[in-house]
């Protein structure tokens, strides 16, 4: 059984789950959805752009889990995974190795998700 002392560490646990594994894959899938299900050319630039750009926005607005578990390194992350986000859109519509940049975007965010849990239960003790 749980301490009660560790309840603060799991709930964190459960924000960064919820922002790098939930929002983060959720916000940058909405293009490639669009990608799959319309021709129309201008409704895919459309949500492409508010996708990344409302993205972008919320990494550089000093709101986002990044910048505090990676003070110094969050806007290079941030940078990657908008980068990201345009490279997949791309391969998904050339139909050029799509599967494997998914396979290691998720594994990057898994990385991401490994290193704030690292940083985060050694800082806390």
């Amino acid at each position: 059984m749980t301490s009660p002392s560790r309840f603060p560490w799991h709930i964190l646990f459960g924000d960064m789950m919820s922002e790098y594994i939930g929002i983060y894959l959720l916000v940058l899938s909405i293009p490639l959805v669009i990608n799959v299900i319309t021709t129309d050319v201008f409704l895919r630039i459309v949500t492409l752009l508010s996708s990344l750009g409302g993205f972008a926005i919320y990494q550089f607005s000093n709101f986002s889990l990044l910048e505090r578990h990676f003070k110094n390194s969050h806007r290079k992350l941030s940078s990657v995974i908008v980068l990201f986000g345009a490279v997949l859109f791309v391969s998904q519509l050339y139909s050029s190795y799509f599967v494997e940049l998914s396979a290691l975007f998720m594994v990057f965010i898994l990385g991401i998700l490994y290193s704030a849990a690292k940083i985060n239960s050694t800082t806390k003790k």
